[in-house]
């Protein structure tokens, strides 16, 4: 399976990464600082450009879409509890 045992270890680093794992996280249960993580395993973050271009594609169409839908909803809407609203008091 392994050479070496830190072959073991570098696989679970990279794992994790690839996974979506926040990197101070992984960072913190490697025993490294973010600084030592991102030094030796770097280009396993960089690997996942394709992913990573999704997450942020979804994101904005997110954001845009949440702003046009905030846009066209009504300010007074009301608890959506099935009643009608009171009317406000004068």
């Amino acid at each position: 399976m392994a050479r070496r045992p830190y072959d073991l270890r570098h696989a679970n680093a990279t794992m994790q990464l690839s996974a979506g794992v926040n990197p101070l996280e992984v960072a913190k249960r490697m025993g490294h600082t973010v600084k030592v993580l991102f030094a030796v395993y770097a280009h396993w973050i960089e690997a996942d450009e394709d992913a990573v271009n999704a997450k942020i594609e979804a994101a904005f169409d997110a954001a845009v879409l949440g702003s046009v839908t905030s846009a066209n909803t009504p300010v007074n809407d009301g608890p959506h509890t099935g009643h009608t609203p009171l009317p406000a008091a004068a």
